[in-house]
């Protein structure tokens, strides 16, 4: 029994000890990050008309976030992230289900054609090719949540967990066949419309600061799971992130 309540006290004045001593630690009292950011949509593309792009991932994308620290161990955090970029290649072959189910009479599978790297070419009789459109996927999420970050020396790993508002927008261009309506259905619930949708977004993750000094540090990686809620559709993304951060007042 005297053993027991020997290991809780030096367990209890340990953690006093941690405790205290992040009191004193010195940490900023702002961090504010900017810098590139990609996107890997979760998308189902495998019904849309074009040929999906390889990685999936909108490669044209920023990320910004504002930090104010309480502790530090905790802070609250509020993100914004802008992605764009092309995931359905405009294609002269299209996949076989769409050709099947969905084209007019008069597209016809052009005589000797044989099967692309990806579904099959459509032409008319005359031997007009229909080459698909292609599709671009733009999103901008807005997200605030609690943060904890372990501060070490040079570095500085965290942890967060972000909530908000999620904007999503589908466009095509070029190409004579719509790609655009089973990614709408998934995207807004229908297959017509403008191709915009405002959703829910939540993200669990986190990532690695470089400290080059008081006031400066790489973010040398930001890695989340972020799930967006479109219609009635949870669309499970990837949004990584690097950049510079900079550190604003003492605590």
């Amino acid at each position: 029994m005297r053993r027991y309540f020997a290991l809780l006290a030096l367990a209890v004045l340990s953690a006093s000890a941690v405790a205290v001593a992040q009191d004193k630690q010195e940490f900023p009292r702002f961090e504010v990050f900017g810098g590139y950011s990609m996107h890997r949509t979760g998308l189902d593309l495998s019904n849309a008309a074009g040929e999906p792009s390889p990685t999936k991932f909108l490669k044209s994308g920023l990320a910004a976030s504002f930090d104010y620290n309480m502790t530090p161990l905790f802070g609250i955090e509020t993100d914004i992230w802008y992605s764009h970029g092309t995931i359905l290649r405009q294609s002269e072959y299209v996949a076989p289900q769409f050709y099947h189910s969905t084209q007019p009479a008069s597209l016809l599978v052009r005589a000797g054609s044989t099967p692309g790297s990806f579904g099959r070419r459509i032409a008319t009789a005359s031997g007009e090719v229909y080459p698909a459109a292609a599709g671009a996927l733009k999103d901008v999420a807005f997200l605030s949540g609690p943060r904890f970050t372990l501060r070490k020396g040079k570095l500085s790993p965290f942890a967060h967990a972000l909530f908000g508002l999620d904007h999503a927008e589908f466009s095509t261009s070029g190409g004579e066949l719509d790609t655009a309506g089973p990614v709408l259905a998934e995207l807004a619930g229908s297959e017509t419309g403008d191709g915009t949708d405002n959703g829910f977004g939540l993200a669990l993750g986190g990532g690695m600061d470089l400290n080059l000094c008081r006031v400066v540090a790489i973010r040398a990686i930001q890695a989340d799971y972020y799930l967006s809620h479109h219609s009635s559709n949870n669309i499970s993304n990837l949004e990584l992130s690097f950049g510079l951060v900079f550190k604003i007042g003492r605590r």
